[in-house]
């Protein structure tokens, strides 16, 4: 038997506590995201104002390497998922009585500072669990995934309540109401994988760095001057062109297609409910062909659908809402292929170590999107919001033809005896290393032989 304390799940892997993923889902992916640039303009605001607002609700997401730093030195990861979902219900309080920009500001700032916390705060206290890289890759897709689930459920209840003459100040108020749902439900649901995980790292300390490297400027030619740096232009120009689309999704459906902000919630819904259950097949297609060739197929789909986007909208928008529908659904559906695959680039092209290249990997993707709202906001108050799908087009071809000369090493020499199943792992657990201040890659995690081959909880 493990002197470890029993876990409550459902089924073996999906363990009750990553509930909290899916309020981060449903309050901020699902409800913040999607309410606050449709409220904005509703309130007089203009296009610029809504992209300022949205690309801050990420913005304290950048400080994830010192949140996930701060829960494994102090062994905090419970208080930071009991602060991240107070934050959240003073965020969605906050942006429900908004009607200045200071405002708006204090609850993006708000909202990013919860889902930050509860996100860094459970990737380091499941990578810190102490079970085998098995038990962890299985439940860290369960946990990922409870994300996009909370923002279905999200998105189709916004849905609902729009149809029905719900104001966006009381939806805001549904949104604190569910935050608070999650901190009762977290307080009792966390005490035993915090204790788990507290278990774990006081007999095996998080080892420190011994990769001083060279000079701070030698370092940082190493990274530009590389397939790592490459990836990471890359990515950068493929995440920042989608979301000067994604950012203004409600706003520029609705003034180029005239589809209703309902029917934009709905789209979104759908499309992030089929998305979900692809994060392993985008794993597996990965495992078998190489991370290369989804990333790529994922990039040309995303750069087809904003082409495809702005070629509707030459025709006025005038009867074009399926397709218009369909094809910004379908960029949404893709992600778990782009998603998934840059964890495992950042792994293998990565010249500083898999932990640290998924912390820059982390910063690349952050800055794109908060900078692509930036921008989707001047665009659509300088140019109209017809303009967006052109440049969200412009920048993925840039993407994708850059990505063509992305050479991709093959793991190092006795990295695994199962490369693929080294992989996969790696994408789930690796992305935790910087941003827990672990540095961890999947072959620092235990392997429990004392369970009798069990690694769920349930059975210690």
């Amino acid at each position: 038997m493990s002197d470890r304390p029993a876990i409550a799940t459902i089924g073996a892997n999906y363990e009750t506590w990553f509930v909290s993923q899916g309020v981060v889902g449903f309050v901020n992916a699902g409800g913040a995201a999607f309410l606050v640039a449709p409220m904005i303009l509703s309130q007089g605001g203009t296009p610029a104002d809504a992209g300022m607002v949205v690309g801050l609700l990420p913005f304290v997401a950048l400080l994830s390497p010192i949140f996930g730093g701060l829960a494994d030195r102090f062994r905090i990861h419970r208080e930071m998922i009991l602060v991240g979902l107070a934050s959240l219900i003073l965020a969605s309080i906050t942006m429900s009585f908004a009607e200045q920009e200071l405002t708006y500001v204090v609850g993006a700032l708000l909202f990013g500072t919860g889902g930050g916390l509860i996100i860094v705060a459970n990737l380091s206290m499941l990578a810190g669990s102490g079970l085998s890289e098995d038990s962890v890759a299985k439940r860290m897709g369960l946990l990922q995934m409870s994300l996009p689930f909370g923002q279905f459920l999200a998105l189709g209840i916004i849905a609902a309540l729009l149809a029905a003459g719900v104001s966006f100040s009381d939806l805001f108020l549904m949104l604190a109401a569910v935050a608070a749902v999650g901190f009762v439900a977290a307080w009792p649901l966390t005490k035993a994988p915090a204790e788990r995980t507290r278990m774990f790292l006081d007999s095996n300390p998080p080892a420190v760095s011994t990769q001083t490297g060279s000079a701070g400027g030698s370092k940082m030619a190493t990274i530009v001057f590389s397939a790592f740096g490459l990836f990471l232009l890359i990515n950068f120009l493929s995440q920042f062109g989608e979301q000067i689309i994604e950012s203004q999704y409600p706003n520029y459906l609705g003034e180029v297609f005239k589809i209703d902000p309902e029917a934009a919630a709905i789209t979104m819904a759908v499309a992030v409910l089929i998305s979900a259950p692809l994060y392993p097949v985008s794993g597996r297609w990965a495992a078998s062909s190489g991370s290369k060739l989804p990333f790529m197929v994922a990039i040309g789909v995303r750069t087809a659908t904003a082409a495809g986007l702005a070629v509707l909208s030459l025709a006025g928008g005038d009867g074009l809402q399926v397709p218009a529908m369909l094809l910004y659904g379908l960029m949404i559906v893709v992600y778990p292929f782009f998603e998934v695959n840059t964890s495992l680039i950042a792994a293998k092209t990565s010249p500083i170590g898999p932990g640290a290249g998924q912390g820059f990997q982390g910063g690349a993707t952050n800055l794109a999107g908060i900078l692509g709202a930036f921008l989707a906001g001047w665009l659509a108050n300088q140019a109209g919001f017809d303009t967006l799908a052109w440049v969200a087009t412009g920048f993925g071809v840039a993407a994708f033809v850059i990505g063509l000369f992305l050479r991709i090493d093959s793991p190092a020499d006795g990295e695994s005896e199962h490369p693929e199943d080294a992989a996969i792992s790696v994408a789930a657990v690796a992305a935790m290393g910087t941003a827990t201040g672990r540095g961890g890659t999947p072959q620092q995690l235990r392997h429990d032989d004392t369970t009798g081959g069990h690694d769920d909880p349930a059975h210690e």
